[in-house]
C-alpha cells in the first residue's frame, strides 16, 4: 500500500511539473503576441522592422522610430522560423 501511495505522489508531482512547464510556454506566447501587436509598436504606433534573425530562428525587430525593440521567438509574427 505504501508503494502505491509513493507512486501516485510521484505521478502527481510529475503531472504538476508538466502543467507548470506548459503554463510558462503559454505565458511566453501570449506575452510575445501582446508585444508584437500585429506588427505595430505598442509604445509609439509605428511599424516593426526586422533587423536580425538568430541561428535558432528568433527575430529582432525595432520600430521605425528606433526607440523600441522586441525579440520574437514564437510564431506570432507570421514568419517562418529556421
Amino acid at each position: 500500500m505504501m508503494t502505491l501511495t509513493i507512486n501516485l505522489m510521484c505521478l502527481f508531482i510529475l503531472f504538476c511539473l508538466i502543467c507548470l512547464f506548459m503554463l510558462f510556454c503559454f505565458y511566453g506566447y501570449i506575452k510575445e503576441k501582446k508585444e508584437w501587436n500585429n506588427g505595430i509598436c505598442p509604445h509609439c504606433g509605428s511599424k516593426w522592422i526586422c533587423f536580425d534573425v538568430d541561428s535558432r530562428g528568433g527575430r529582432m525587430y525595432k520600430c521605425e522610430t528606433r526607440k523600441h525593440y522586441v525579440d520574437i521567438s514564437y510564431p506570432v509574427d507570421n514568419k517562418d522560423t529556421i
